[in-house]
């Protein structure tokens, strides 16, 4: 009995260390991948500084712009441009051996999304494709919403810059939106792109911007996601709407032309603001 007792202890202490061994060589793995990704991100960095003049490997100037958000753009010629991407698709690949199959996983996706976006000289319509993919990977993980909100902005800068539509672009600030609010400066930023994406389309908010003077006033921000969020669910909201940009722009004129209207368009306005956020409407 006490030899059988004996066996069992060695068996499961047996068992105790091996998975002590198999989680601290995973800790170790994923130690050194999220090293090599700092890697990458030092090269990419000591690279891709200041402007320069380069010739054609599939790059516009759209992309150009696409990389300075991401990190450029880079100074140098074409062939150099090609050996660094060369090079940091390699950091990437160890770095994927490390962490695939760990939580960490969503860092390759975004790693690959960022390093193809960059350095592919494919059609901007297959680049796209294939670095909205790995994006759309990366969120597929469980990550913190400042982190994923990041995500989908990159996501919305590669729907600019790379011929995507409109409404994909909208689409990823919405999103930024709902994870950080208009509290935060990337919600906020967010918010009056949209405002700006759709006044090009509709016209924008005419009462509510002749009222605070910008298109991209906050109050007007808010009052366009109560319209967009709120009003365009409903028959009657949808309704309004139309009335609303039919008269609108006859009533912004007066509004725009005279500082006691404005005064008295503004607190109207702001008091339905206010309304509006005590019931958690938006």
């Amino acid at each position: 009995m006490i030899q059988r007792l004996g066996f069992i202890i060695i068996i499961i202490y047996q068992c105790i260390v091996e998975l002590k061994g198999n989680y601290m060589d995973e800790s170790k793995n994923i130690e050194i991948g999220l090293k090599y990704l700092l890697d990458y991100n030092t090269v990419f960095k000591q690279n891709m500084s200041g402007y320069g003049t380069w010739g054609y490997i599939g790059m516009t100037t759209d992309l150009t712009e696409l990389m300075s958000e991401l990190g450029g753009p880079f100074h140098g010629s074409p062939m150099q441009l090609l050996n660094l991407g060369d090079k940091l698709a390699s950091i990437i690949k160890l770095a994927s051996e490390k962490l695939t199959n760990t939580p960490f996983e969503y860092r390759i996706h975004e790693a690959w999304g960022d390093h193809i976006a960059i350095f592919s000289s494919n059609p901007p319509r297959m680049k796209r494709n294939s670095v909205i993919e790995n994006y759309q990977k990366a969120l597929s993980f469980q990550m913190e919403p400042q982190h994923r909100s990041t995500i989908y902005y990159r996501m919305a800068n590669v729907y600019q810059f790379l011929g995507g539509k409109t409404e994909e672009i909208i689409h990823c600030k919405q999103k930024i939106i709902e994870l950080v609010g208009l509290d935060d400066s990337l919600g906020r930023n967010a918010a009056k792109d949209i405002e700006e994406l759709k006044s090009r389309h509709d016209g924008g908010c005419f009462i509510a911007t002749a009222t605070f003077e910008s298109p991209l006033a906050l109050e007007v921000l808010v009052l366009r996601r109560f319209k967009d969020n709120v009003l365009n669910r409903y028959l009657l909201g949808r309704a309004f709407i139309r009335i609303y940009y039919c008269v609108s722009p006859f009533v912004a004129r007066i509004i725009s032309s005279s500082i006691i209207l404005k005064t008295i368009s503004r607190n109207l306005l702001g008091r339905l603001i206010t309304f509006l956020r005590r019931r958690d409407v938006i």
